[in-house]
């Protein structure tokens, strides 16, 4: 969660200062010129709780390999985006 927090709090101030040109994944600045920070804010919300509900399904079910894998992964590659995000994000404000 703290990683898309990042991620949002950087695209914010990136985009207020840079434009959303400077954003470099498309889906997210399609998002941002279609509907605005709001919806970008709730896809980012939407993305935390279906991230943690597969963490919290993988918990519950047992040691299985299959929902470690269920839980385990969505998690680690939401974590990494979000601080792949954050990190060129800030990149692109400081520079």
């Amino acid at each position: 969660m703290l990683a898309q927090a990042l991620d949002l709090t950087t695209f914010v101030l990136m985009v207020r200062t840079h434009g959303v040109t400077a954003e470099a994944n498309p889906l997210v600045a399609g998002l941002f010129v279609s509907l605005g920070i709001p919806a970008v804010v709730v896809a980012k919300s939407l993305l935390v709780v279906v991230v943690g509900s597969l963490g919290i399904a993988a918990a519950a079910s047992g040691p299985t390999l299959a929902w470690r894998v269920a839980g385990g992964v969505p998690i680690a590659l939401a974590i990494a985006i979000g601080l792949i995000g954050g990190i060129t994000n800030t990149a692109v404000f400081l520079a």
